[in-house]
C-alpha cells in the first residue's frame, strides 16, 4: 500500500474482521513508514463466506459431473447409432450396396443367372459353329 499524502510505502500494523457476517472483509491498519500518518482501510481479503456455501459447491460439482457424464453417455450411443446406420444404409440411387463386387450391380443375384447365362436364360442361346 502506498500513503495517500505523501506516496511512500505503508507498513501493516494489523488486521481484524470487520463483521461476523460478512468473512471476508477485514479492517487493516496502516503505519506510514516516511511521514508516520496511520490509517485504517477496509479490504476484501476472499477467504470462504460461510460453511454452507461449500455445501452449495460439492451440490453443483456434483451436478455438472452427472452433467458430463450424460453427454458422454448419449455421444458414444449417437456414435455406435451412426455406425449401424451406416452399415444398412442404402446407396444414394435406391439401390441396396452390391454383395458381390464382381457381379453386375444392376442384375439380380438369383440361382439362374449363376448357373446359365444371361442368353440362354432367356431363350436367345448362342448359336454352336
Amino acid at each position: 500500500m502506498r500513503c495517500l499524502i505523501c506516496n511512500a510505502e505503508m507498513v501493516l500494523l494489523g488486521a481484524v474482521p470487520a463483521d461476523a457476517t460478512r468473512p471476508g472483509l477485514k479492517h487493516h491498519t496502516f503505519l506510514c513508514s516516511a511521514c508516520n500518518e496511520i490509517e485504517r482501510r477496509l479490504l476484501f481479503t476472499g477467504t470462504k463466506s460461510h460453511p454452507s456455501s461449500s455445501t452449495w459447491v460439492r451440490a453443483v460439482e456434483k451436478l455438472v459431473s452427472k452433467q458430463k457424464a450424460l453427454k458422454k453417455e448419449q455421444a458414444l450411443a449417437k456414435k455406435s447409432s451412426e455406425q449401424a446406420s451406416a452399415v444398412e444404409k442404402p446407396l444414394s440411387s435406391g439401390r441396396t450396396a452390391n454383395p458381390r463386387p464382381d457381379a453386375p450391380a444392376d442384375k439380380p443375384l438369383d440361382s439362374a443367372t449363376n448357373i446359365v447365362g444371361e442368353e440362354d436364360r432367356t431363350g436367345q442361346g448362342r448359336e454352336k459353329a
